[in-house]
């Protein structure tokens, strides 16, 4: 009895399984529509159009582009300011240059004319004399000069930019010619030699000489002739030999190595002669 229960039990459920199976088969289940539970994405990739993708990409290449091109740009302008600068560093630096030649040929130039490119400058000097003598008021007569020359060695020193000292040691002949107001027949000339040794500051703007300065002199032989037969003496029987002055005078340099200038002599001593010299010079 309880096994033909089971079997009957058994049979049913077997039945039921079939028919499920057959069912499921028969009716398979239907993909889930546009009203599924599911989430749909907001967003993705496969939905972007491939035109907007394209559009983006050339934007940002443009972008890309726009920055190198500025970038480039800014690096020129830099250039150019730097070119610039240099070029006008060069220009102020080959100004200066050419301003400094310039002031250096000037120079030279200058120094050439003048002579004075050397701080000692040895020369010789050789001229003519118009010497004459100062009669003191108690002489009744009239003085007038007699030519001669000079001739000796010339050292020139310079002290400062246009300040020298000069100085010679000349032969130097001297003289004068006395004529008498009350006795007609009486005319007398004199010459006299002397060693000269003038000391003078000398101001050099340019090629000019402005000279001053005193001189000594010693006398070492001359005549005076009365213009009678017979009637002649040593001058420095009635002068002193040892004779002092000052002599100023003005000269000018022509090119390097020559001089031409002229000095008044005013002797001071009882010999007070009177001579102006004109002098030729060549320097070494």
């Amino acid at each position: 009895m309880i096994k033909q229960i089971v079997k009957t039990k058994l049979a049913f459920a077997l039945s039921v399984f079939w028919l499920l199976c057959q069912n499921i088969c028969a009716h398979p289940s239907e993909p889930a529509t546009s009203n599924s539970i599911i989430p749909k994405p907001v967003c993705s990739f496969y939905e972007i159009p491939f035109d907007t993708l394209r559009n983006e990409e050339q934007k940002r290449i443009k972008a890309t582009k726009r920055r190198e091109e500025a970038k480039q740009q800014q690096e020129t302008q830099e250039t150019e300011m730097i070119t610039a600068k240099e070029k006008e560093k060069f220009d102020q630096i080959n100004n200066s240059l050419t301003i400094y030649q310039n002031s250096a040929v000037k120079e030279g130039k200058h120094e050439s004319s003048v002579g004075n490119d050397r701080a000692v400058v040895f020369g010789i000097r050789a001229g003519v004399n118009l010497a004459s003598l100062d009669l003191n008021s108690g002489v009744s007569g009239k003085c007038s000069m007699v030519t001669s020359f000079h001739a000796g060695l010339n050292l020139d020193i310079r002290l400062i930019d246009q300040i020298h000292l000069n100085t010679s040691l000349l032969f130097s002949q001297k003289g004068y010619k006395y004529k008498n107001n009350w006795d007609s027949q009486r005319e007398e000339t004199a010459k006299a030699q002397f060693f000269m040794l003038p000391v003078q500051l000398s101001l050099r703007p340019g090629p000019l000489q402005i000279n001053a300065g005193p001189y000594v002199e010693y006398g070492f032989g001359g005549k005076i002739d009365y213009g009678l037969r017979g009637w002649e003496h040593d001058t420095f029987d009635y002068y002193e030999a040892f004779n002092y002055g000052i002599a100023v005078g003005v000269g000018v340099n022509l090119g390097k190595h020559f001089y031409l200038g002229a000095n008044y002599e005013m002797g001071l001593s009882d010999y007070a002669n009177r001579n102006i010299a004109i002098s030729l010079g060549v320097n070494f």
